[in-house]
């Protein structure tokens, strides 16, 4: 669909799909490697819920770097309005984020 409103007109959706796949692997392999780190390091989940580290928070990074990434794939292979692919691939995603992990924060001050 955003594809669509940003302009794309008849595009190859199969295309489109493994961009999307793409990018979502750059936001999961991250993931799935920090958890796998934890998982050598650490006895068990609480153990490292509860460890005083700071490298996984690096973790905060790749989903928006995965947003970048669309939006350049969607830039290299299909005809785009530029301005309408910003904002459907960079501006809102990167809203969105933003406002998930506010509420995570918040969440998490007013739990503590």
């Amino acid at each position: 669909m955003r594809l669509s409103w940003s302009g794309a007109g008849d595009f190859d959706k199969v295309n489109g799909r493994l961009i999307y796949v793409f990018s979502s692997l750059v936001f999961a392999i991250p993931h799935i490697v920090i958890l796998l780190v934890s998982a050598f390091l650490y006895q068990d989940y609480i153990t490292a819920f509860n460890a005083d580290e700071y490298w996984s928070s690096l973790i905060i990074i790749f989903p928006f770097w995965a947003v970048f990434v669309s939006y350049k794939a969607i830039l290299a292979n299909f005809t785009v309005v530029k301005w309408k692919a910003l904002l459907w691939f960079v501006i809102l995603p990167i809203v969105f984020y933003l406002s998930a992990f506010g509420v995570v924060v918040w969440a998490y001050s007013v739990m503590a």
